[in-house]
């Protein structure tokens, strides 16, 4: 009879789960949703520093009504703001 204490034992590999890398993951490498907030922000920010600057032709008309001021004077608002 052949004893079994000198034979290697059998391990058996584990199931592949699709879940099997989330618990590999350290508590840095999750995402908590806080990257989707940083995302947002970061497309709000983008939108109005690029565009603003493009729009100031719509607030042209209004600046020269409220101030009372000539064509020249009035364009001077959209070339400062370029500083």
């Amino acid at each position: 009879m052949k004893s079994e204490s000198n034979s290697a034992p059998v391990t058996e590999k584990p199931e592949k789960s699709k879940d099997n890398w989330i618990q590999r993951l350290s508590p840095l490498d999750t995402d908590k949703g806080y990257a989707w907030i940083i995302c947002a922000a970061t497309s709000i920010n983008n939108f109005l520093t690029l565009s603003l600057p493009f729009s100031i032709g719509i607030y042209y008309v209004t600046f020269k009504e409220i101030y009372q001021q000539s064509s020249g004077t009035t364009s001077w608002l959209s070339s400062l703001k370029n500083l």
